[in-house]
């Protein structure tokens, strides 16, 4: 269907056609789009000789122009979702108006009079038009249609461009052109490989396959040169305009589940975290109370992921992790909760479960969770798919349900770094080198200590302020680029003490009101 681009620093994946997109008639650029061929003008003649073996449209009754009235171009469609080719369509019947009765354009053709040979239709545009029923601006070759913010006439190809299986944006064949000027200005000293040529007429489905290889090579080759694909004007281009015919492009997005597996699912370019979120969550079936205990996170490297803030957009880490060395996609779902006890409360729910248990497996094959002496056992279940019964034991395991951060530095050390800890149990901090290799010292906090927390914006950094005894508090400064996460994930757990608490008072009053009875 499409071809995944190879960009220089991104993995290296199966090949897929650059082929334009999907069309359905009216769509809007980025998932689909139909065009129509030249208008009937001065090209009816020519029409005519091709009438015989274009039956395509002639199951429409004429009805394919707009508003209802037949329309008198030659219509070609793109390829269907089944990946078929470009199938030529017939020009329709004498009468065949659709719904408009016989009021539409009559091409010339073999239906109404029977006359043998093509006949030659003159078509007069007064000021106020063609009197055709089309509603909006049209041209010689049909209806308008906006791509991007600007208005273009049909017979518009629409190449999705993917890199790594992640959907970069959708273009047609004269912003390639443009960005291909833009460049050659931008980087004069420069030697730009060709860009495919113009075509004045239709294209051949052949043709169409020779463009979209030739555009291939072309951004393969363009980005191959690590100045020219970071620059402005290469991310602009991958970027594309959030401007579309219905206000917002759709988009595919890739995303991968704690079982291995991955979800694609069709959403708003401009959608946020929550929306792309509760579109996943809805596809892989999670019930309303299985949704709260995960969330979308970014994968920043085989090591460590971050939570997407509810107000992000997803589609635009597609873009800025073009050159990513993370294979497949950098959006995943995990599991987000600290507390084992409502972890529990789901054994009976099979589908948080296998994502519990996928995810733990994973998490102990990195060395997140350390399950030194019970390693053994673990495997045995883990042959025996013994899900509830793993989890179970794995959960006694030193840093299962704990976040580990990247080291950085912390104003608490004059030399040195620190790797940052979070789980319900307390908070630490790591003694590190410079350069993450870990030390001996820790310092562990208990979540009763901490007094309040904030982020710095412009330095970068998670604050918090902790007062131990008779002490006087004392402010620390994290200086982490991911201070947001680590602000949330306080949060998060200020929050689940505050479920546990109340679960404890719930079942206390329960107990007591059983021994009243």
């Amino acid at each position: 269907m499409f071809q995944k681009l190879h960009f220089p620093g991104g993995s290296t994946v199966p090949n897929r056609p650059l082929s334009p997109a999907p069309c359905r008639r009216f769509t809007s650029a980025g998932s689909s789009l139909a065009h129509s061929g030249p208008a009937v003008g001065g090209a009816g003649a020519r029409a005519g000789g091709r009438a015989a073996a274009e039956k395509d449209e002639r199951a429409r009754g004429g009805s394919g122009g707009v508003g209802g009235r037949g329309y008198g171009s030659l219509a070609r469609k793109m390829a269907d979702e089944d990946g078929e080719g470009i199938h030529p369509s017939a020009p329709h019947r004498n009468g065949g108006g659709g719904g408009g009765g016989g009021s539409g354009l009559h091409c010339a053709g073999n239906g109404g009079g029977g006359g043998a040979g093509p006949r030659v239709v003159r078509i007069v545009k007064s000021e106020s038009g063609y009197g055709f029923n089309v509603r909006g601006q049209v041209s010689e070759g049909g209806q308008l249609r906006s791509i991007n913010g600007e208005l273009y006439a049909p017979l518009q190809h629409v190449y999705n461009v993917y890199m790594a299986g992640r959907q970069l944006c959708s273009k047609r064949y004269r912003e390639f052109a443009i960005l291909h000027q833009n460049l050659k200005r931008e980087f004069a000293n420069f030697t730009f490989p060709r860009l495919p040529g113009k075509w004045p007429f239709s294209l051949s489905e052949q043709q169409l396959d020779a463009r979209r290889r030739g555009l291939e090579e072309y951004l393969e080759k363009v980005c191959s040169i690590r100045v020219i694909g970071e620059s402005d004007i290469m991310q602009e281009f991958l970027s594309e305009s959030d401007e579309n015919y219905n206000g917002v492009s759709d988009v595919e997005l890739r995303v991968a589940l704690p079982d291995g597996t991955t979800v694609t699912v069709r959403v708003k370019k401009n959608s946020t975290t929550d929306q792309v979120y509760q579109a996943i969550a809805a596809k892989v079936g999670m019930d309303s109370t299985t949704v709260n205990y995960f969330a979308l996170f970014e994968v920043i490297n085989h090591s460590f992921v971050r939570k997407l803030a509810p107000n992000e957009f997803p589609h635009k880490l597609y873009v800025q992790n073009y050159t990513s060395a993370v294979p497949g996609t950098c959006l995943t779902i995990r599991k987000w909760l600290f507390t084992t006890e409502e972890e529990i409360l789901l054994n009976d729910n099979d589908l948080a479960v296998t994502y519990f248990f996928h995810q733990a497996v994973d998490d102990v094959k990195k060395g997140y969770i350390k399950a030194e002496e019970k390693s053994y056992q673990l495997q045995k279940l883990y042959e025996q798919r013994k899900m509830v019964v793993y989890l179970n034991m794995l959960r006694t395991c030193e840093g299962y349900n704990e976040i580990l951060f990247p080291h950085c530095a912390c104003d608490s050390r004059r030399k040195g770094h620190v790797i940052t800890a979070i789980s319900i149990t307390h908070f630490k901090l790591h003694a590190c080198t410079e350069d993450g290799q870990l030390e001996n010292q820790v310092i562990a906090f208990e979540w009763d200590e901490m007094q309040r927390w904030d982020t710095d914006e412009e330095g970068m950094a998670f604050c918090f302020e902790y007062a131990r005894g008779e002490k006087k508090p004392r402010w620390v400064k994290i200086f982490t680029p991911y201070f947001n996460y680590m602000h949330e994930c306080f949060e998060r757990v200020f929050c689940e003490l505050k479920w546990r608490k109340e679960n404890i008072f719930q079942m206390a009053r329960s107990q007591q009101r059983d021994m009243a009875t």
